[in-house]
C-alpha cells in the first residue's frame, strides 16, 4: 500500500504489482502480473544414457561421438528432451551444443536439444551426435543429465 500518488512497482519472486492511487484517495487499485518460468523436468532417473567412444578428427580438430538416451520407464517422456553436459572437464567445449542452460540447478552447463517432437516411448531410444574441442590431455569427462521440456 502507498500513500503517495503515482505508480509504485513492486517485484517479488517474479510477481509484479503496480499500484496507481489517486492523491488523497482512501483506497488503491492494484494490477497483478504473474510471470511463470517453465523449468524443464529432470528425467535422468527414468532414462539410461549410453555414450560411444570419442574419435579425434584431424579434418575438424574435434572429438566426435554419439550419446543414446533410452526411456527405461513405463510412460512416454514428453519432448523436447534436453541432454545436459554437467561437470564438463576444463578445456573441453561442446561445439555441437544448442545452448547454455539459462537457469535452474544446471545453469551454465552446455546442452543439446534432442531432435523430434514426439514423446520418447517406453523402451525407445534416440541417438545424437556430439562434438567437442579439447585442449587438455586427460580423457573428456562430464555427467549427463536428461531434461524434459524447453528452456
Amino acid at each position: 500500500t502507498s500513500n503517495t500518488a503515482g505508480a509504485h512497482p513492486n517485484t517479488t519472486s517474479g510477481v509484479t504489482t503496480t499500484q496507481t492511487p489517486a492523491a488523497g484517495a482512501a483506497s488503491n487499485t492494484a494490477t497483478l502480473t504473474v510471470t511463470a518460468s517453465s523449468q524443464p523436468s529432470d528425467v535422468s532417473s527414468q532414462v539410461k544414457v549410453t555414450t560411444s567412444g570419442l574419435v579425434f578428427s584431424r579434418a575438424t580438430s574435434t572429438f566426435n561421438g554419439t550419446l543414446t538416451i533410452t526411456n527405461l520407464g513405463t510412460i512416454p517422456i514428453t519432448a523436447p528432451l534436453q541432454s545436459v553436459f554437467t561437470n564438463l572437464i576444463a578445456g573441453a567445449i561442446l561445439v555441437s551444443r544448442t545452448g547454455i542452460v539459462p537457469y535452474g540447478p544446471y545453469a551454465g552447463a552446455p546442452y543439446m536439444t534432442v531432435p523430434g517432437v514426439a514423446p520418447l516411448a517406453p523402451g525407445a531410444s534416440v541417438t545424437i551426435s556430439v562434438k567437442f574441442t579439447y585442449t587438455g590431455t586427460a580423457p573428456i569427462s562430464y555427467v549427463s543429465k536428461t531434461l524434459s521440456g524447453a528452456f
